[in-house]
């Protein structure tokens, strides 16, 4: 009996010395994971802040384009928050009217379109595709945000609009017409 009860604590004690070793092991990866973690945290940190300025500085120049100058200036503090230049003095974006708004978050996101275009490293992406960008614009926006996408076709080859506003597709120089051709299948038209 004796040796029965020894041998089970030789067992249990080698199991024990098994499982320390084994958090030992563990407690240094997750030493070494917090490393990575910390230093992929300051990447991160440091790609943005060489990313924002550029991301910022094109939506300022497409912001002037599409509102004549009026405002020509975006920045974008560290967490990505929005501010609009009215004259010298930056102002958060909801002091804006909504269409001053939806331009806004348009141009940036044309403006991150094209950094990631740049920056891809792969084939260049030759085309964007924006959905209902008009509704909240009046008519004199409306043909500066065209004249403007029309000044990106160099970067853009193609530019795909989705809109349901008739005086746009007057404008454009390719209509694609979407429709019903019966009740589970659409049609695409080339007018």
């Amino acid at each position: 009996v004796i040796a029965r009860d020894l041998q089970a604590i030789k067992k249990e004690m080698s199991e024990q010395k098994r499982l320390a070793k084994d958090i030992r092991a563990a407690e240094n990866h997750i030493v070494h994971l917090n490393a990575l973690d910390d230093y992929l945290g300051q990447f991160r940190l440091d790609l943005a802040g060489r990313i924002r300025p550029l991301i910022a500085q094109r939506a300022s120049a497409l912001l002037s384009m599409t509102t004549a100058s009026r405002y020509s200036q975006v920045d974008l503090d560290q967490d990505y928050n929005i501010r609009i230049y009215d004259g010298n003095r930056p102002f958060a974006i909801e002091r804006f009217s909504g269409g001053e708004q939806d331009l806004v978050n348009l141009c940036l996101r044309i403006a991150i379109s094209q950094v990631v275009a740049e920056r891809s490293g792969g084939a260049p992406i030759n085309f964007i595709v924006l959905d209902e960008i008009f509704g909240s614009q009046d008519a004199e926006r409306r043909d500066l945000i065209l004249n403007a996408l029309a000044q990106l076709s160099s970067q853009f080859r193609q530019i795909y609009i989705i809109t349901h506003i008739e005086s746009i597709k007057d404008m454009l120089p390719v209509l694609i017409h979407v429709e019903l051709a019966d009740d589970v299948t659409s049609r695409a038209v080339l007018l």
